[in-house]
């Protein structure tokens, strides 16, 4: 246990570190290499969760300064002879509970937001109505306040009722395509990684500011797609189609 208390320490530190350097150069590193790129920057922290401990023993055989590494055991003698080693020590207890209130924290917040999801996207799905498709995606008009993609495997995009009334043809093009690219660049697959991340640092206020920064690299992500395959003349129409999305309140695994 206490190896396990060790790793867990490790991993949510370092990711820690990472997240901040991430925070520090996610801007400049937009400018220098794109959003798209930049945003792949918000995978080291995840990634930094996931990877495996280094074994042991893996540097066991390796000398240092020029000789042979020996074993040895030390064990405590007192008057009912020779104890256990030192290295079989019980395990910290205070590290067994601050585990455990970790993991029911993680579980928590993680069944929370997963339930909200799941009853977010039942309702949509049961109160829309098709509208038709967009690159092979199911389209629906629901009550949201503005399109968004929602969907991991059964992939759906939902626009207001009255998006035919308040977006011209070319706007709507745009906003669809935009969603289309959230559902093309396997965001909605990230945010549910990003959550996942956010579960296991709960207590952590770095987290949460990483967490929101992430999803505006995302956003910034999809706009870079999109405009990559418009016209440049197409940017301000593009812009006001923005506008007219902007304020969506959505869980953290919805765009």
């Amino acid at each position: 246990m206490t190896a396990v208390v060790q790793w867990v320490v490790s991993a949510l530190v370092t990711s820690t570190a990472l997240m901040l350097l991430v925070l520090a150069i996610r801007a400049p590193a937009r400018r220098l290499v794109g959003a798209r790129l930049g945003y792949v920057l918000w995978a080291l922290p995840a990634l930094r969760l996931i990877l495996p401990p280094l074994p042991a023993g893996m540097f066991a055989d390796v000398p240092v300064a020029g000789t042979v590494a020996t074993g040895m055991s030390v064990l405590f003698v007192g008057p009912g002879g020779p104890a256990i080693p030192a290295s079989a020590a019980a395990p910290s207890w205070l590290g067994v509970a601050v585990v455990a209130i970790w993991a029911a924290g993680a579980m928590a917040l993680l069944a929370t937001y997963a339930v909200r999801h799941v009853a977010f996207c039942a309702r949509l799905r049961g109160e829309g109505s098709g509208v038709g498709r967009s690159g092979g995606i199911a389209v629906i008009a629901a009550d949201v306040a503005g399109p968004l993609a929602f969907g991991v495997f059964r992939r759906v995009i939902a626009v207001p009722r009255g998006f035919a009334r308040d977006y011209r043809p070319a706007e709507r093009d745009l906003a669809l395509a935009h969603e289309r690219a959230h559902h093309a660049r396997g965001d909605l697959l990230a945010n549910w990684a990003s959550l996942v991340v956010l579960a296991a640092h709960w207590w952590n206020p770095v987290a949460w500011f990483a967490v929101a920064a992430f999803r505006d690299d995302q956003e910034f992500a999809a706009d870079a797609h999109v405009l990559a395959a418009t016209a440049p003349g197409a940017r301000p129409l593009y812009a006001g189609v923005l506008a007219k999305a902007a304020g969506i309140g959505a869980l953290p695994v919805c765009n």
